[in-house]
């Protein structure tokens, strides 16, 4: 189950259909994770695009808690009240640095 892999890529992804928002997301294979994505889409102009990825044997971990300390920082912004799931209204730059917080090991570059 790809749930319980600990090792994948932590994801930085976004939809046009949905300006403003954000998905940090785990995935063991991430062609196969997309493409998911794209069997989803309300419409053909949802098309969902990834921002960043990046590859650790920690991967779950550094989602869980990177979800985690992103639920409590954003608990009280206005922009956040509607959020869903995984989904947040931040900038690249602040998933970015909310993951790096969480990373374990040597941060990567993006792929």
């Amino acid at each position: 189950d790809a749930d319980t892999i600990q090792g994948g890529w932590v994801y930085i992804i976004r939809n046009h259909s949905w300006p403003g928002w954000l998905k940090i997301g785990k995935a063991a294979n991430l062609i196969s994770r997309m493409s998911s994505y794209r069997t989803c889409e309300p419409h053909g102009g949802a098309a969902f695009e990834y921002l960043e990825a990046y590859e650790s044997e920690f991967a779950l971990n550094i989602e869980k808690n990177t979800h985690q300390y992103l639920s409590v920082k954003l608990e009280h912004d206005e922009n956040n009240s509607t959020r869903r799931g995984e989904w947040y209204w931040i900038s690249k730059d602040e998933a970015i640095n909310a993951i790096r917080e969480h990373w374990i090991g040597e941060f990567p570059n993006s792929e």
